[in-house]
């Protein structure tokens, strides 16, 4: 299977890359992980015409975020809480945390928080 795919991403490698030299950054560039997202947006809305605007029209964040949630906690049994103290003391108003315990259980797995917006920095 990778053979098959390494060509697929040595072309979308290659149009990042063209995307990255046209902001100034050498012809023989990097796309770094923290690269990915800003020019694979790019590259969507120059190539495919992508309005990211327009669709969250149709997906909004809070839906979206429910359905995630759901299918994780089918899927691993586990449950998932909002956690309105540690969502405070993080670095946005827009950032979520979550306390998630196992289902069956109900022992604390952990908690994490859920930040659906790129930040500068």
């Amino acid at each position: 299977l990778s053979v098959k795919l390494k060509p697929l991403l040595e072309a979308d490698l290659k149009e990042l890359r063209a995307l990255k030299e046209a902001d100034g950054h050498p012809a023989d560039c990097v796309i770094n992980a923290w690269d990915r997202t800003f020019y694979c947006k790019k590259l969507e809305e120059t190539k495919f015409q992508v309005d990211t605007e327009k669709l969250k029209e149709y997906f909004p964040i809070e839906v979206v975020t429910k359905g995630l949630l759901d299918i994780y906690q089918e899927l691993l049994g586990l449950k998932f809480e909002a956690d309105e103290a540690m969502a405070k003391a993080a670095w946005h108003e827009d950032v979520k945390a979550f306390k998630v315990t196992d289902a069956a259980s109900s022992a604390l797995v952990g908690f994490f928080y859920m930040d659906m917006h790129p930040r500068e920095g």
